[in-house]
């Protein structure tokens, strides 16, 4: 058995493999923990630049997209390309699956704002990955670093939302 971390944009190219394969929700911490939590890694931005002569039409045409494709392609997407195109007729459980892993999506605030926080989320990962034992010094060495970065994005953060 193998288990493999990768975004649900993946089952594309998992549809297919001759091995069979099944999709799960990332366990849960114990029995207390109560419900399934999924991180969205991937984030993407609509920025409105500063020099807009109209930033508030922006953010009006901006948000009314957003809507309607959460209403129209989120549906679409969910249910007719991952459940049904790339989903496997023999493993019933997949759409239930799917169903627990979308229900169950929270966004991480070091995920959200990773290229602004110094990359600190991958940092314990990257110790995981790269078999790094010297965690102290590590972060010894970083946390300067990651303490500089959030304090200048929540200082950006307070001076653009007032």
């Amino acid at each position: 058995m193998l288990f493999l971390n990768d975004p649900l944009t993946r089952l594309s190219s998992l549809r297919d493999m001759d091995s069979d394969y099944g999709v799960v929700p990332y366990p849960m911490y114990d029995e207390a923990q109560g419900q399934y939590y999924t991180y969205n890694y991937g984030t993407y931005y609509a920025a409105v630049l500063n020099t807009s002569r109209a930033p508030e039409m922006s953010a009006v045409i901006l948000e009314a997209l957003n809507a309607e494709s959460y209403h129209t392609v989120k549906d679409t997407y969910f249910v007719e390309t991952l459940k049904i195109r790339y989903g496997r007729d023999e493993v019933a459980d997949n759409p239930r699956m799917l169903d627990l892993i979308i229900d169950s999506i929270y966004f991480d605030f070091t995920f959200v704002n990773e290229a602004s926080t110094n990359h600190i989320a991958q940092f314990f990962s990257n110790m995981i990955c790269f078999k790094d034992p010297n965690l102290q010094s590590q972060y010894e060495a970083n946390a300067a670093g990651f303490q500089s970065a959030l304090d200048t994005l929540f200082e950006t953060y307070r001076r653009n939302l007032g």
